[in-house]
């Protein structure tokens, strides 16, 4: 059996080793205030958000609880499911898996065998719930201080999710309006309908709308090389790798790419090329990363297929 997975791509000279699980009294007290400018919804999960690399805001992860164990866990929009590599989280007696039989969990240029297993997942305010989690082998982030990756939509399920990378800060919540009153300005720039969680959205490129996937856990933009024939050569050379350490096709040169991006144009941005379209979970002809996501504040919600931008400025303005 194979599991629709598409697992983010990463730059692991981004991260760094975490020396110290995140403070639970002020992460707690920080992502409080996360949801503060709608009153009237009660998160069912909460958390401040912090970064593998806190100066280019790459690598988004939180701190939680894992089968009562605590955990830095990637916060992974390139993700549909839940993935664990730190076998300690499980204990010595081992934890209920569901069955014997492993499944592929696919990654973006490899895969691996992965066996299910529930636990509860716990936020630093005390919300708890069981999650499924897919349990591999240890892969080179283990070194960095990750124990493995959060789907935010998966973890959303039928609820909504806010991840606000303007003021580092996620929760879950039921289903409500992000337009908080008026309070803010909300750009919608259409979802891809998909039954396999899966975030994804139209992106404007010189050459048209093509779909591709929102993805938290990959730092650099990516798109299909031939959208880029005409695009300048940028300076730098990027050497992606996938969740298992493996290369995503070899080593390549950024293009400078004019993109619109929730209406908002972008002139000559560094575009790492991907030599063919992914299929995995839903088609794909590339993603956008962390340089583009890196102080949005975007609100999901898969059932309702809405994905909407959020520009904070005016609820800002009105609180000072």
């Amino acid at each position: 059996m194979s599991v629709m997975c598409f697992v983010a791509s990463v730059r692991r000279t981004a991260l760094v080793v975490l020396v110290a699980f995140t403070s639970w009294l002020g992460a707690s007290a920080y992502a409080q205030s996360c949801s503060a400018p709608w009153p009237a919804i009660r998160p069912v999960f909460i958390s401040r958000i912090d970064y593998g690399d806190p100066e280019k805001k790459s690598d988004p992860y939180i701190a939680v609880t894992v089968n009562g164990k605590p955990a830095n866990l990637l916060l992974d929009t390139g993700s549909n499911v839940h993935v664990l590599w730190d076998a300690r989280l499980i204990g010595e007696a081992g934890h209920q898996m569901a069955g014997d039989e492993e499944e592929t969990l696919d990654a973006i240029a490899s895969s691996t065998k992965a066996k299910i297993t529930s636990m509860p997942l716990e936020d630093a305010t005390g919300n708890s719930s069981v999650q499924r989690f897919y349990l591999i082998g240890e892969t080179p982030l283990m070194a960095d201080g990750f124990s493995g990756i959060v789907s935010p939509q998966f973890l959303a399920n039928d609820n909504v999710s806010v991840l606000n990378f303007k003021d580092d800060c996620f929760f879950v919540s039921e289903r409500f309006s992000p337009e908080a009153g008026g309070l803010y300005e909300t750009r919608s720039v259409g979802t891809i309908p998909n039954p396999h969680h899966v975030m994804a959205i139209p992106l404007d490129v010189p050459d048209g709308r093509v779909p591709v996937v929102v993805d938290s856990g990959a730092y650099g933009t990516t798109l299909l090389g031939s959208l880029m024939r005409r695009a300048a050569l940028g300076r730098q050379r990027i050497t992606n790798v996938d969740l298992l350490g493996n290369v995503v096709g070899s080593q390549r040169q950024t293009r400078l790419v004019d993109i619109t991006v929730n209406g908002k144009y972008v002139r000559r941005h560094p575009v790492i090329p991907v030599p063919t379209i992914s299929e995995k979970g839903v088609v794909s002809f590339g993603a956008i990363g962390m340089d583009l996501l890196a102080g949005r504040v975007i609100f999901h919600d898969g059932r309702r297929n809405r994905f909407v931008f959020i520009e904070a400025d005016a609820y800002l303005d009105q609180a000072r």
